[in-house]
């Protein structure tokens, strides 16, 4: 059993605050930042919503990199688990995330089904003949009644070398049908309207001169970009997030 003082430590560990300070060639940066932070967070968080409001006793993450979404979901009493091709980010995954069971493949998990299914900004790494395949391995994963939610960078944002396509509606929905006519179209979300304000705030307080984090206008901007910019809207949102469902029975 561990003492106190062992287990304050232990606590400490919620993430490898160790790495922070960073030799940047002859001067040092205690700070590391992600530049497109508020994005990624907003698509994140909007997709831990989603998967907390259907109130999952199981959900299985695919394409699950180092387990974020897991982190921004709010139950840790449902089944969770999590897949992904890349063993690093599995480490990761399993450091942060020690209650979530992790796999390389779908085939670990057997024949379980789970309630929800995810895959957060994965399908567009799926090369166009792979595309049909993966949706099928996704569909067989979930249980009569569940819900597959997948998110995908949209045509609002140019196309990214690493990606075979960026998505609408239209396309994302004749993919899925295509590969599962059984899944029914509960809706789409269109994530993250960029702002001009939110592009400068970046700009002028995270670069190689400063690191500006003052906690009253991070809250601010914050409670900014998740009421106002997180509805993107047709033609503007950033990520798009479609919403399917298994029927409950097949006949």
């Amino acid at each position: 059993m561990k003492s106190e003082r062992a287990q304050m430590q232990e606590e400490e560990y919620a993430f490898p605050y160790h790495y922070l300070p960073n030799r940047v060639g002859s001067s040092l940066s205690n700070v590391r930042f992600l530049r497109w932070g508020w994005e990624y967070a907003c698509y994140l968080h909007h997709m831990g919503a989603a998967v907390d409001d259907l109130n999952p006793g199981s959900h299985l993450d695919v394409g699950c990199g180092d387990g974020r979404l897991f982190h921004v979901t709010q139950s840790t009493d449902r089944r969770r688990a999590g897949t992904d091709f890349s063993l690093r980010s599995l480490d990761y995954a399993r450091a942060f995330n020690p209650d979530v069971e992790f796999h390389t493949d779908l085939a670990s998990f057997g024949d379980e089904t789970f309630d929800v299914v995810t895959a957060v900004e994965v399908l567009e790494h799926i090369p166009d003949d792979g595309v049909d395949d993966f949706l099928k391995s996704l569909v067989q994963r979930l249980k009569p009644g569940g819900h597959l939610l997948i998110s995908v960078p949209s045509t609002a944002i140019p196309l990214h070398p690493k990606h075979y396509r960026h998505y609408d509606g239209a396309l994302l929905g004749n993919q899925v049908a295509g590969a599962c006519p059984e899944l029914e179209l509960v809706q789409y979300d269109h994530i993250y309207r960029r702002s001009r304000l939110i592009d400068l705030f970046t700009r002028l307080t995270l670069n190689r001169f400063i690191v500006l984090d003052l906690a009253p206008l991070r809250h601010l901007l914050w409670s900014y970009v998740w009421r106002r910019l997180r509805s993107g809207g047709v033609g503007h949102g950033r990520h798009l997030l479609g919403h399917f469902q298994r029927p409950a029975s097949t006949t």
